[in-house]
């Protein structure tokens, strides 16, 4: 039975958040970054990592509170046919996709280097430019992968199930999902969308979060792999 606590808690994932992402964290970045603030990228992904631990945080504890079993929220032991087939799935997309990123950091032809910088440039003062800076980022797609998959794909279907008929549910929770990376423009959003729903279909053939978890963890990843491969500076301070 939804809550008043439940409210709250999805108010502070799909309005909160996002809002506060678009309108101050993300121009603050871009600013810091243009005005060559000494770590900026490292600031703003601790500032991410602490607000997505945080409201995990706090989700946990206002599920815990209300007594109801982690296995409601996708938090239970991987079993069945369902967990496989998503597990065969995932791999095989994770596998297609660290091959393409290979091909395209090994490719020499100017023109497909320059297809992918213009890709990459929408959020760029997000991407990790330096090692250090792609450690931070490892640290920060694990944490996405973790935290954004109890919030969205646990705790939000959940409610959003027990308010509308489960195929609403599903596409309205990929729809906020995308929402929440409103910062990334409009392009941006539609991605995460479709990423949210893949997810989210993962998560209901499975019956738990720890294949989206792992997949969605890779995901953010190999994108920072693929930023760092093109952004990284030349010279003997590349890599600091």
């Amino acid at each position: 039975m939804v809550t008043p606590l439940d409210h709250l808690v999805v108010a502070l994932v799909t309005i909160l958040l996002p809002v506060h992402d678009l309108l101050f964290w993300y121009p603050h970045l871009v600013r810091a970054v243009a005005e060559r603030v000494r770590n900026a990228r490292h600031r703003a992904y601790a500032q991410s990592l602490v607000t997505e631990w945080g409201l995990l945080a706090a989700s946990l504890a206002a599920w815990k509170w209300q007594g109801r079993p982690w296995s409601e929220l996708g938090l239970r032991v991987p079993s069945g046919w369902g967990f496989w087939v998503a597990l065969a799935v995932a791999a095989g997309f994770a596998v297609f996709a660290g091959r393409q990123r290979v091909r395209l950091t090994r490719e020499t032809d100017e023109e497909e280097r320059a297809v992918v910088l213009a890709h990459l440039e929408p959020l760029r003062p997000l991407l990790p430019h330096t090692r250090r800076e792609f450690l931070h980022f490892g640290a920060l797609s694990l944490t996405a992968g973790i935290c954004e998959e109890i919030l969205f794909r646990g705790y939000l279907i959940w409610y959003l199930r027990a308010l509308v008929a489960p195929v609403p549910a599903v596409l309205l929770g990929a729809l906020l999902f995308g929402m929440a990376h409103a910062y990334q423009g409009t392009r941006g959003v539609g991605q995460t969308a479709l990423v949210g729903l893949a997810m989210a279909i993962l998560y209901l053939i499975s019956g738990s979060l720890w294949v989206p978890m792992a997949l969605h963890a890779f995901i953010d990843l190999n994108s920072g792999m693929l930023a760092y491969a093109f952004l990284r500076p030349a010279g003997p301070s590349a890599g600091r």
